[in-house]
């Protein structure tokens, strides 16, 4: 064979291995930048007590001259400048994974278990520098569970991660859920779009029960990642009530509730005109009952479609609730939060029609 030939079929070869790799998994060229929350101290309390943030550092993490794992700490970063400076809690930062040069540890805690400093926490993800060996998440869990298992309070565990190659983990979560009750849930923040490791993260956080899972791609808006800092940390702050007159303290009101329920169309969140008429009662609810602050619209989808498109239809169908309530009701934007929670909440069977068309709704409640 002559040379201009051999030359020809070898190019032939390595264009065909360099599509192969990039239909499995494409590669932005810049890892994910996010945008801070402005929450202003003095407005809420924390719902939680203690908090670990968990990073994978393993190798998969390290591709494409680590953009994953600086997606990750973008991510950790923005969130500790998003946590509002007022809340008293303990905190912690875990690796693992890792390259001969950052740790030879499985799994290491490169910050806390502490009271919570967000320079502190810069410090801790400050030496997370290398990403490389195995997806040990199972046994990060497992310690994360023995750094937890000795506060008070509830605690919240934070993974960021790509899910991949970590089968273990969804057990490792269970138990540790197991062992803590209803102290703790579990958060989960894919990074890339793996369909397996998106699915073995909703496992994860399913196993907690109380948490969520969503994307990286998902909270990079500074509305949505204000969502999610008030999801994992915050309940509204309520006023101290006021002393009694008499010795003996007045026997406290009943609790007033608000459950309503808003259908959509596949794919729409445009709201059906037979909605109005609970549109209507929502806006009358609130009338009425001017003690209580807000009132939760929280959007949902079916499980079609890609996660992170679901997510911002959920985030569309709950704002346009809000926006029919303020603009065509006269309620008070202020006292109505629009939270989309994508596919992670279904309240029926995605495999049957009539589950999915329940499942496309918006919720309104009280906190």
């Amino acid at each position: 064979m002559k040379k201009t030939a051999w030359v020809t079929l070898l190019l032939i070869l390595a264009a065909s291995l360099i599509s192969g790799c990039a239909g499995h998994r494409a590669a932005p060229a810049q890892p994910l930048e996010f945008s801070p929350a402005n929450i202003p101290a003095g407005q809420y309390e924390a719902k939680i007590d203690n908090f670990q943030v968990i990073i994978d550092a393993s190798m998969s993490m390290g591709t494409f001259n680590q953009r994953d794992l600086k997606t990750a700490k973008n991510f950790a970063a923005t969130l500790n400048r998003s946590i509002p400076s007022d809340l008293e809690l303990t905190a912690g930062l875990r690796t693992f994974g890792h390259s001969d040069r950052q740790s030879s540890k499985l799994t290491e805690l490169v910050y806390g278990m502490s009271p919570y400093s967000q320079g502190d926490f810069t410090q801790g993800l400050n030496k997370i520098k290398y990403a490389g060996g195995n997806s040990p998440l199972g046994a990060a869990l497992t310690e994360a569970g023995k750094d937890l298992a000795g506060l008070s309070g509830n605690s919240a565990i934070l993974v960021v991660s790509d899910g991949m190659q970590m089968e273990t983990a969804p057990a490792a979560a269970k138990k540790i859920k197991g062992e803590m009750g209803d102290r703790l849930c579990i958060y989960t923040v894919a990074i890339g779009n793996d369909p397996a490791g998106l699915s073995l993260l909703e496992k994860v956080a399913q196993a907690g029960e109380c948490g969520s899972a969503t994307t990286a791609a998902a909270l990079t808006s500074q509305a949505n990642m204000r969502n999610f800092v008030e999801s994992v940390f915050l309940t509204p702050r309520t006023a101290a009530p006021a002393p009694a007159p008499a010795p003996a303290a007045p026997a406290p009101a009943p609790r007033v509730e608000l459950t309503l329920y808003i259908h959509f169309d596949f794919d729409s969140a445009a709201i059906r005109p037979e909605h109005q008429s609970e549109l209507q009662k929502a806006a009358d609810f609130l009338r009425n009952n001017p003690q209580i602050p807000q009132i939760i619209l929280a959007g949902h989808t079916c499980h079609i479609g890609p996660e992170a498109y679901n997510q911002g239809l959920s985030e569309r169908r709950a704002n346009a609730v809000r926006k029919a309530l303020t603009e065509q009701y006269g309620i008070d934007g202020r006292r109505l939060v629009a939270r989309g929670y994508g596919e992670t909440q279904p309240i029926a069977d995605n495999n049957t029609r009539e589950g999915r068309e329940k499942n496309r709704r918006v919720e309104l409640q009280t906190p």
